[in-house]
């Protein structure tokens, strides 16, 4: 590993610095340059203004006219007649299962009996 000495590598950077100093324009010239070449600002003349606005406004008309309800007067549906659009959701496949309450083989029909351990109901 070499070491460098610090001032040695100071001295490298100042040549360096001074050689790319001496080959850099002007900063003066540099802003007037883009200066001249920045484009100017177009004026907005009122016939475009009035066009664009119309334009705009053709576009909203026709968003709503396309957007509207077509037909006739709405017409409401009773409440216990309404169905939310996601209750075919609810409708699962086995619902009926759930529904019904399984017969277990052996099992009292009426809760009210209970079986014979000898195998009747008593």
């Amino acid at each position: 590993m070499v070491e460098h000495d610090d001032q040695e590598l100071a001295k490298r950077f100042a040549a360096l610095r001074a050689r790319e100093e001496s080959q850099a324009p002007p900063f003066d010239a540099v802003l007037d340059a883009a200066r001249r070449r920045a484009p100017r600002p177009v004026p907005i003349r009122p016939w475009r203004a009035m066009a664009a606005a119309a334009a705009v406004m053709i576009a909203i008309a026709g968003s709503w006219l396309a957007l509207r309800p077509r037909g006739g007067a709405l017409t409401s549906v009773p409440v216990w007649e309404w169905r939310s659009p996601t209750a075919s959701l609810l409708d699962v496949p086995g619902t009926h299962l759930l529904n019904a309450m399984p017969a277990l083989p052996g099992a009292a029909t009426n809760p009210l009996e209970l079986p014979n351990l000898n195998g009747g109901i008593r």
